[in-house]
C-alpha cells in the first residue's frame, strides 16, 4: 500500500518546492487560505481523491492477485478475491475523503512556511493560466506514468524516496516537453520569479515532508479498512 506516497507526490509534480523547510510534516492549522488556493489550483480535491483511491485500488489487487495464500483460499472459495477487492472499494469511499482533507491541510502548512503571499499569487496565477494548466496536465500524466510503470515492473514502494524521486522527475520531464513557443515564453517568464526559484530549490524538502505523511496515511488506511476486510474474508470463507 506504499503506492500512496506517490500518489500523493502529484500534489507537488507542477512546482518543485520551495525553501525553508523541515523534513518533519509541519505543524496543521497554520495556513492562510492563500496557500489552501494554491494547492487547489494545483492539484483539485476532487482530481486528487480519484487518483488517491485509483492508485490504491491498482496496487493493493495487483498484490492480493498475485498473494499466494490468497490464491489458495480463492480456490477453495471461488470468489473470495472479487468480494475483498469490492470491500476496498467500498471501504475507500468512505475514508478517502477525510484523508485527503489532512494531506491538504500539512501541505498547506508546508507552503506558508516556504513561500510569501506574493510567491503565491505569482504561482497561482501561472498555474491558472492556459500555459500553466497545460504544464501542470502533462506533469500529473508523466508522474502518474511512471508510478503505473514502476507498480507494473514491481519497483513501486521498494525504496520510498527513490520511487517518490523517479515519479517527480519524470513528471517534470513531461512538463518540458514539447512546449509550444507561446507556452515556452510563459513558462521561461515564471522561471524568472523568486517564487519559481523557492519552489526548485527546497523539491527535496517538500517531498520528505510528503513521504512523512504519505506513510502515514498508508498505516491509517490500512488499520481503518483491516476490521472490514477481516469480515468479509470470514462471510466469504464461512459462507454456503
Amino acid at each position: 500500500m506504499r503506492w500512496v506516497i506517490l500518489a500523493s507526490s502529484l500534489l507537488f509534480i507542477a512546482e518543485p518546492a520551495g525553501a525553508e523547510i523541515t523534513a518533519r510534516t509541519p505543524d496543521i492549522g497554520i495556513a492562510s487560505p492563500k496557500a489552501y488556493e494554491l494547492l487547489e489550483v494545483v492539484s483539485p480535491s476532487d482530481e486528487l481523491q480519484r487518483q488517491l483511491v485509483q492508485n490504491f485500488q491498482k496496487s493493493f489487487n495487483q498484490g492480493l492477485e498475485n498473494d499466494p495464500k490468497i490464491l489458495t483460499l480463492e480456490k477453495r472459495k471461488p470468489g473470495l478475491i472479487a468480494s475483498i477487492e469490492t470491500t476496498v472499494a467500498a471501504q475507500l469511499k468512505i475514508v478517502a475523503p477525510a484523508e485527503v482533507v489532512r494531506l491538504q491541510n500539512v501541505l498547506a502548512a508546508a507552503y506558508q512556511q516556504l513561500l510569501t503571499e506574493e510567491d503565491m499569487d505569482v504561482a497561482i496565477a501561472f498555474f491558472k493560466s492556459p500555459a500553466g494548466k497545460r504544464a501542470a496536465d502533462k506533469m500529473k500524466a508523466g508522474g502518474q506514468e511512471a508510478i503505473d510503470s514502476m507498480r507494473q515492473n514491481g519497483s513501486l514502494g521498494q525504496d520510498l524516496s527513490k520511487s517518490m524521486n523517479k515519479a517527480v522527475d519524470s513528471a517534470s520531464t513531461a512538463g518540458l516537453e514539447g512546449l509550444s513557443a507561446e507556452d515556452s515564453a510563459a513558462f521561461v517568464e515564471f522561471s524568472k520569479q523568486p517564487a519559481s526559484y523557492k519552489l526548485i530549490v527546497a523539491r527535496s524538502q517538500i517531498l520528505a515532508v510528503a513521504t512523512a505523511e504519505a506513510q502515514a496515511m498508508t498505516q491509517r488506511i490500512a488499520e481503518k479498512i483491516g476490521p472490514q476486510l477481516a469480515s468479509a474474508m470470514q462471510r466469504h470463507m464461512t459462507s454456503k
